[in-house]
């Protein structure tokens, strides 16, 4: 066997293996949403960047924090908090691990390059759109530093195309959601509507959510007015693609006695655990409590419903739904005019978030001062991060392109249950810039 094509193999093999123990069904849809392009393939596989973090990585990779250990320009996203308003920042907090700050700014600029070639834009504009994310980084930093404070991007002072992307999550009328993802059912209550992605339960899982939800309320005092309606199976995402993932309609008194639905998520450990060997707090006690612990530290004021819930052997981080067509998808922004200009400013606000995000994660995991993030994010090591960001973009590259030479095979798709191979479609809203 050549070594190119035991490369390609050992590229399926590590995604075969990060996703075991997942929904088959699911799993096979992963594998080829990921085929689609190099961006959504990098997205879903933070598994082999942290396997190839150690040569993809800045000598100087900054000091140790709580990141979010996913980051990438998907990741980034509005929400709605319990104080009703609409925060936008980073909404992802599966891989989060306290870890070399360079890790999550390396992953996001690879993304962003990445990102740029799935949108066809030019390569001197996704370079621009990187330098705009690590210099807010940076300003983000020293200002922090300077004023002790960490910012943040809420609806009522957002503007131009930032709003734009919040506007949908903002605007959106609670009721009209229930509406439309409910139907009614007999006495009067309602039940969650049930298609391709949100998949009808059988009598035992929901039961076990329902008890679930019973212990919650019992030991959280925010939420023992929580009462489960209904729940379906979720399909959403891409990286989490096969892990449990529920969709649940309750009934919750809290301060409105209102229908709400709920995501409900299978947390697991973080794909970090391959490369960081510092010891980690003690978040609480399963996977869930390490990611909401996460998410209400980084986000400050974290989206509504935060919780971690427990079912049988496995956890699940809970929080309000944001439906997908709410979501802030940068690549509407493909769509405009001034492309380019409102790209780097979205992206330049990511690298403020991710700088305020950074400055709460070093204090966090108390393993540094800001002064010394600082130091090193205004220093001269600090452009190895940009240089660390192209060599994982490259490297994303390679494993695509060695995945989707196995994956096409008609040999290897009998073997995994998947169809024949059909030629991916373009990335949606591309166009050349």
């Amino acid at each position: 066997m050549s070594r190119r094509r035991a490369s390609e193999d050992a590229i399926l093999d590590a995604i075969l293996a990060a996703n075991s123990g997942r929904k088959k069904a699911v799993v096979q849809t992963k594998l080829d949403k990921i085929a689609i392009g190099v961006f959504p393939f990098f997205r879903a596989t933070n598994h082999l960047f942290a396997d190839e973090w150690h040569k993809i990585g800045p000598l100087q990779p900054g000091p140790n924090g709580l990141i979010c250990g996913d980051l990438h320009l998907e990741n980034f996203g509005a929400y709605l908090t319990d104080e009703h308003e609409c925060h936008f920042g980073i909404n992802d907090f599966d891989e989060a691990y306290v870890a070399p700050l360079a890790y999550d700014l390396v992953r996001c600029a690879a993304s962003t390059f990445l990102a740029g070639e799935d949108w066809k834009l030019s390569t001197s504009v996704s370079a621009g759109l990187v330098v705009a994310f690590l210099d807010a980084y940076k300003q983000g930093v020293a200002t922090s530093a300077v004023t002790g404070k960490v910012g943040e991007i809420v609806s009522k002072s957002a503007h131009g195309p930032i709003l734009s992307l919040m506007t949908p999550t903002a605007v959106a009328d609670r009721d009209k959601v229930i509406a439309d993802y409910t139907h009614a059912s007999g006495k009067g209550g309602r039940s969650i509507n049930t298609n391709h992605k949100y998949g009808a339960l059988g009598r035992a899982r929901r039961k076990q959510i329902e008890d679930a939800f019973k212990q919650l309320a019992a030991s959280s005092p925010a939420h023992q007015s929580i009462e489960v309606l209904d729940a379906t199976t979720r399909i959403a995402g891409l990286g989490s693609l096969g892990l449990r993932h529920y969709l649940v309609l309750v009934k919750w008194q809290d301060g409105e006695d209102r229908l709400r639905l709920l995501d409900m998520k299978e947390s697991v450990p973080s794909a970090l655990r391959a490369f960081v060997r510092e010891a980690q707090p003690i978040w609480g006690p399963n996977e869930a409590s390490r990611t909401v612990a996460a998410e209400r530290l980084i986000q400050g004021k974290p989206g509504r419903g935060l919780a971690a819930i427990d079912m049988g052997e496995r956890s699940f981080r809970i929080r309000e739904m944001v439906p997908d067509e709410n979501r802030s998808d940068m690549a509407r922004l493909l769509a405009g005019k001034n492309v380019s200009a409102h790209l780097r400013k979205v992206v330049g606000i990511a690298g403020s978030i991710a700088a305020w995000a950074h400055v709460k994660g070093i204090e966090a995991a108390g393993t540094a001062h800001v002064e010394e993030l600082n130091a090193w994010a205004n220093g001269a090591t600090f452009d190895a991060v940009m240089v660390a960001a192209a060599r994982a973009a490259g490297q994303a590259r390679e494993d695509f392109d060695a995945y989707v030479n196995v994956i096409k095979k008609a040999s290897v798709r009998k073997r995994l249950g998947l169809g024949p191979w059909k030629k991916p479609e373009s990335t949606p809203n591309s166009r050349q810039l």
